[in-house]
């Protein structure tokens, strides 16, 4: 069945392209983001 094998390696290339690439600085803002938000929340609810 060569129609299966062909449908197979297209999976892995579209596995290859979906990796996403994170520069350092991306994790950084990322993480601060997830930790700043709850606080900027409870600041507004608490008043």
């Amino acid at each position: 069945m060569p129609d299966s094998d062909k449908l197979q390696s297209d999976q892995a290339k579209v596995d290859d392209r979906n990796i996403v690439k994170l520069e350092p600085g991306t994790l950084v803002l990322i993480i601060g983001v997830l930790i700043l938000l709850p606080l900027l929340f409870t600041g507004f609810f608490a008043q």
